[in-house]
């Protein structure tokens, strides 16, 4: 399955307003569910766009569903994942509430419906995103996270496919002597690495001039490298902005 979870086709499309109380039964199949997925989502999405028209609606759910039939049903048929009707009450929930209050944050995943889809595949099978089973992550092969190496740890060598993955657990990565080691937390000591474009803080923490963790800078802030910004993009001696920093535009 590709990665597109179903965030592309929702944010690149133009969709369909007729169905603002959609059906809550669950969808018997992949082409079904695609096509009431995108009704309710452009429906909802509708109510919070002033200048589209039913033309324009109509356009974007027929071409989402079409994106979203053409990333899902090979694998279905593959049976590398499944449909999950318990899934499709939640998915509209999390549409109606989104799309209720008109939101400008990012589409939550409870919003773009990927759990709709289940895993399939058992560990060490050869996998693309969403295709393993509760439990198991795809990295090439399904493998179960919890089991992956922790700090001081020989790194897991993974060579289904060149080149080789060097994989740790979370929060970890390997180092260049094949060393899984823990990122760094809020306020402990860092290395600055690869010449100053990388250092071994964790997720949205940056190694400053102190070699401390500390957050990494929002757009628009000061910067020497990308690593210090939360887009890890500096450009100009500034920070831009990420793609959680700005209001989501979904009517465009």
């Amino acid at each position: 399955m590709r990665s597109c979870l179903l965030l592309p086709a929702l944010c690149g499309c133009s969709l369909l307003g007729l169905y603002d109380d959609p059906p809550v039964d669950p969808p018997d199949d992949t082409d079904e569910a695609c096509t009431r997925l995108y009704q309710a989502f452009c429906g909802a999405l509708r109510g919070c766009c002033a200048d589209w028209t039913a033309e324009r609606t109509a356009d974007c759910a027929s071409r989402g569903a079409a994106k979203c039939i053409e990333d899902f049903s090979a694998s279905v048929a593959d049976g590398r994942i499944a449909l999950d009707p318990s899934e499709w009450r939640p998915c509209l929930d999390g549409i109606a509430a989104y799309f209720g209050s008109c939101s400008t944050e990012p589409l939550p995943e409870d919003v773009t419906c990927v759990s709709l889809w289940v895993g399939l595949l058992d560990q060490g099978e050869p996998c693309q995103t969403g295709e393993c089973a509760p439990g198991l992550e795809c990295y090439t092969i399904c493998l179960d996270p919890l089991e992956l190496p922790r700090e001081g740890d020989s790194c897991f060598e993974e060579c289904t496919s060149e080149p080789c993955l060097l994989l740790c657990a979370a929060e970890h990565y390997c180092d260049e002597r094949g060393v899984c080691r823990a990122f760094g937390m809020m306020g402990e000591p860092c290395e600055i690495l690869d010449d100053g474009y990388a250092d071994d803080c964790g997720e949205d923490l940056m190694c400053d001039d102190d070699l401390e963790c500390v957050p990494d800078l929002p757009g628009g802030e000061p910067c020497t490298t990308d690593r210090e910004c939360h887009s890890y993009s500096c450009e100009d001696g500034f920070c831009t902005a990420g793609a959680d920093e700005e209001p989501f535009d979904y009517c465009e």
